[in-house]
């Protein structure tokens, strides 16, 4: 992974901001089906979700970004197994966070009442890539008995960005999202 973040530094990982921007206005102008698929390979979504005379608009939006060593730390947890904290592939910058040659694990094991973690709520959509349905089982399978979620709902069809986007999202998530917040946080 060093090689990656010396390749293209500890910044932003995606395009400039005037990039996005072209596509946005020209291309989906041009071709509208071009930024469906955009949207949908690259960040996950799926068309039939998307209200796509709106795409311009999310487009501009969308991706938000993240940093390249961001990305590096997903690809090691992917590549490891292990959900982690990020590995610096030098001993002594592990030893220098973490105390440890090696990264730790993340305490998912501490994600339970008694530890005072808040109650968890888990949306999830059967056709996310990036939180995909057996990462999400194992995550449930994975959580202490007392830091189980209070709620879990999993949308069918439902993509990574489909749950910001997706035009029946005010009916399918919002509502739930808002009797929870209303629930746990009077």
């Amino acid at each position: 992974m060093q090689p990656i973040l010396e390749y293209f530094g500890d910044r932003s990982f995606l395009a400039p901001q005037w990039l996005l921007d072209l596509v946005a206005t020209e291309a989906c102008r041009v071709t509208p089906l071009l930024c469906e698929n955009i949207l949908g390979y690259f960040m996950g979504s799926d068309p039939q979700n998307l209200n796509s005379s709106r795409l311009p608009f999310i487009l501009t939006l969308e991706p938000g970004g993240t940093s390249v060593q961001n990305m590096a730390h997903w690809s090691q947890i992917v590549n490891s197994g292990d959900l982690q904290y990020f590995d610096f592939k030098n001993q002594e910058e592990n030893i220098k966070h973490y105390g440890s040659p090696t990264p730790p694990s993340y305490p998912l094991h501490k994600l339970g009442k008694k530890n005072g973690a808040p109650p968890l709520a888990l949306f999830s959509g059967t056709t996310d890539l990036l939180a995909d349905p057996t990462d999400v089982s194992l995550l449930l399978q994975t959580l202490p008995a007392d830091g189980k979620p209070v709620f879990v709902s999993n949308i069918p069809s439902y993509d990574h960005l489909d749950f910001v986007w997706g035009v029946n999202a005010h009916q399918l998530i919002y509502p739930d999202v808002l009797r929870l917040l209303k629930k746990f946080n009077p």
